[in-house]
């Protein structure tokens, strides 16, 4: 079942095509990744999707009673706010608001009880629906399971950009069923969003997380889109190492690029240089997000966050490597 449409959808500044004639759809329970270069159209689309942005032609539609959440890439708060309050806002907003209602129910007039009650009853239902009583033990919990031990003070603007993506995911988690808490962070995203029943469209460069997560990939080149029925991997096999005039099971759109020969060897060449940086900087990956676990594991706080931080460089890193592999290619 289709749960929505996105249909030949163009965008323009300035007179320029940022994506153009883009169509795909969203079945339900499927796990879509969104991959390409920077400045191919990723966050314009996401955009569109939510209905923040309008674009210049095309439509999208969603089948009725669908509700649509969204993780942002960075946390969205001031950067004096501290973490366990950014975590808690919805909470501490409904907790002010059950303690109000009880207040007003308490002291209503005879002729005002009835809708004191009512009012106190709503905001009793909203408290009740995030497990009030246990939110702030859940919101440590998620920390903890992500090795962010001893921020809950901390403010908003002393965490480092890969804290902050991660205390996004942590939001995320606080609405996902308690048996995601006990366990490593990576797992834990993966397996919550793995197992979620719902559909997902994740843009993440992290090709191992791709690998587990999604059942199709969906890249934005050239202000259009290829659509691809399978992992990372499998997209990355069919569409970069195929041999020439050959794309797999990839959907592609456009004119066929053909190039001259010697060029096409001079890629080949460029290409395998760059997968051998790619394998090199994946395997670092990898081998930090252990170290950096076991850091945390051991209370070795200030390690882990050494350690982090020389994470964050090498997935930036990885970024760049992925970027001018797809234009090689």
């Amino acid at each position: 079942m289709r749960i929505a449409n996105v249909t030949n959808i163009t965008v323009q500044y300035a007179g320029q095509n940022v994506l153009k004639g883009v169509s795909f759809e969203i079945n339900a329970g499927e796990k879509l990744g969104l991959i390409g270069t920077n400045g191919s159209g990723k966050t314009t689309l996401l955009r569109i999707l939510l209905g923040q942005e309008t674009p210049t032609g095309g439509t999208v539609s969603v089948v009725s009673g669908t509700r649509i959440g969204y993780v942002p890439q960075y946390v969205e708060g001031g950067d004096d706010e501290l973490v366990m309050d950014w975590l808690l806002a919805e909470y501490i907003k409904i907790r002010e608001s059950l303690r109000l209602s009880e207040e007003s129910l308490a002291t209503a007039p005879p002729d005002e009880v009835d809708s004191s009650m009512k009012e106190y009853q709503e905001a009793r239902d909203s408290y009740d629906r995030i497990d009030g009583d246990r939110r702030p033990e859940q919101a440590e919990k998620v920390l903890d399971s992500f090795g962010l031990y001893g921020i809950h003070n901390q403010t908003l603007g002393t965490q480092s950009g890969g804290e902050k993506n991660v205390l996004s995911l942590a939001l995320a988690l606080l609405d996902e069923p308690t048996n995601y808490l006990d366990i490593p962070a990576r797992e834990a995203v993966e397996d919550a969003l793995a197992d979620y029943e719902g559909s997902i469209l994740v843009v993440s460069h992290d090709r191992y997380f791709l690998d587990k997560v999604v059942d199709r990939v969906i890249e934005l080149e050239d202000r259009d889109l290829v659509s691809f029925g399978g992992n990372f991997s499998e997209f990355w096999q069919a569409r970069y190492r195929s041999a020439p005039g050959e794309t797999g099971r990839v959907a592609t759109r456009g004119a066929d690029r053909k190039r001259p020969r010697v060029e096409r060897a001079e890629q080949r060449v460029d290409v395998a240089s760059l997968e051998r940086r790619i394998e090199e900087a994946e395997e670092e990956k990898l081998d930090l997000e252990q170290r950096i676990g076991k850091a945390f594991e051991g209370r070795e706080n200030r390690e882990g966050r050494r350690l982090n931080r020389r994470l964050e460089r090498t997935r930036t890193l990885l970024v760049d490597l992925y970027d001018q592999c797809a234009v090689k290619a």
